[in-house]
């Protein structure tokens, strides 16, 4: 592979960050989807690769015209690995990933994207399917945020994270014992949601309202529910079309600020 022709893809802007990564690992972990695990190199300036939590990347590949976009589901901890978790599709770069690619080889790489935690205090999680990969990410990213606190025994409120997560059966459910280990690692600070639809049905608003509850700090534990200005909560959506519209209208509703991820 040789990087000039990498970079020189008709749809990538100058002047953009862009890292070769080398793929070290390639996993089938759900129904037709992969975990890929990378490492990737310092570029020519020199610089490392980073990104936020709930980020995805461009993936550029030398053979493939179309740049495919992909969410990270790993942390900031792990760099310079990072980790993908791709759904087989047609789509040419997920095609590319998922029955093409091989351990050892390379692809080019940038992250963006303005869906991603800052550290807000109250957050409320809703993925559908392979939008599960973004959710993963930030949660995991605030568990380790809570491992820190508690290191260093902070005092102050801590921040809480509730996770809501349905996919269409149980092989397409991923990251579930990772999801569950962090809402057992930190049972206060972390609740969790995960099932298949197919056999427990869609989620429900009674269960929206339910992890809204859980999140509520302490010192809003006297406000009435009947006012949805004051809940403090940051959501974010990411799922399929019909899903996102239904679960933007009824958080929006609730007064929740809702940050939703569209791909397609």
């Amino acid at each position: 592979m040789k990087r000039t022709i990498i970079h020189s893809l008709h749809n990538v802007p100058a002047g953009e960050k862009i890292f070769v990564a080398e793929c070290v690992a390639k996993n089938l972990i759900g129904k037709n989807i992969f975990s890929l695990k990378f490492v990737a190199q310092p570029d020519s300036q020199k610089n490392t690769f980073f990104f936020k939590p709930g980020q995805w990347v461009d993936v550029i590949i030398p053979s493939v015209e179309t740049v495919g976009g992909f969410s990270l589901t790993s942390t900031m901890s792990t760099l310079p690995n990072f980790e993908l978790a791709v759904k087989r599709a047609n789509h040419p770069p997920t095609k590319f990933l998922t029955e093409e690619l091989k351990v050892g080889e390379k692809i080019s790489v940038r992250a963006g994207g303005e869906f991603f935690w800052e550290q807000e205090p109250c957050v409320l999680l809703v993925a559908g399917g392979i939008g599960i990969n973004p959710c993963v990410s930030i949660l995991k990213a605030m568990s380790e945020y809570l491992d820190d606190l508690a290191e260093r025994n902070v005092k102050t409120e801590l921040p809480k994270v509730a996770l809501l997560y349905t996919a269409k059966d149980a092989e397409s459910l991923i990251f579930v014992d990772e999801i569950e280990e962090q809402g057992l690692k930190h049972p206060h600070n972390i609740f969790v949601r995960a099932r298949s639809s197919e056999v427990d049905g869609r989620l429900t608003e009674v269960e929206v309202d339910e992890a809204l509850e859980f999140l509520r700090p302490t010192d809003a534990a006297k406000l009435s529910k009947s006012e949805p200005k004051a809940n403090p909560v940051t959501s974010f959506l990411v799922g399929p079309p019909t899903m996102c519209e239904d679960f933007e209208s009824l958080l929006l509703s609730k007064g929740v600020d809702c940050r939703v991820e569209r791909w397609w």
